[in-house]
């Protein structure tokens, strides 16, 4: 399926599965404002990368929040995720390599179909070189809508490859591939 909606991306891993107490400390980091959580959760997903997402990797390159997004939570949690993996890895981390040049609707509820439509068009290259094999970083692996427009304009930059890491992956339900909010 990610492949039918995403060939811009080479290969996308998740380190858990998005529930339980990993769900409420992601919830607690993005809509609690609570930065001091996304240095253990950081380490945790440069601990658990698996090899074959990260082999050969030139840089790391969080996916961007929207300015406002920015201005409101004070912090960029997919940022705050990479960073980590970047100084395990050697490599740098990018985090002005995409921008975000549009606010689309939230995200959770969405099916594949509508999240594609939401996110199009929603991701440019910024200022920051890209090259070889990058890696995409984030907080949670839903459909891979969001993944997909990244990956599409990092490749537009100069990109070789890209590749998707996210600290979690949403269990996928309903009729268009909705996440369940269980």
């Amino acid at each position: 399926m990610c492949q039918d909606i995403a060939p811009d991306i080479a290969l996308a891993r998740s380190v858990f599965v998005y529930g339980g107490p990993l769900r409420d400390a992601i919830h607690t980091m993005k809509y609690r404002g609570r930065r001091s959580v996304a240095g253990p959760l950081g380490r945790l997903l440069a601990e658990g990368a698996p090899p074959e997402v990260v082999v050969g990797v030139s840089a790391v390159v969080p996916v961007p929040l929207y300015p406002r997004w920015l201005a409101t939570r004070g912090f960029n949690q997919a940022d705050h995720l990479a960073r980590p993996l970047a100084a395990r890895l050697g490599v740098p981390c990018l985090p002005l390599a995409l921008r975000r040049v549009r606010q689309e609707l939230a995200q959770v509820g969405l099916g594949v179909r509508s999240r594609l439509a939401n996110v199009h068009g929603a991701f440019v290259p910024g200022g920051a070189q890209v090259r070889g094999h990058v890696l995409l970083v984030d907080d949670v692996f839903s459909t891979g809508a969001t993944a997909a427009e990244c990956a599409r304009a990092l490749r537009s930059a100069g990109a070789e490859e890209v590749s998707v890491l996210t600290l979690a992956r949403a269990v996928l339900d309903g009729p268009e591939g909705g996440r369940s909010m269980r």
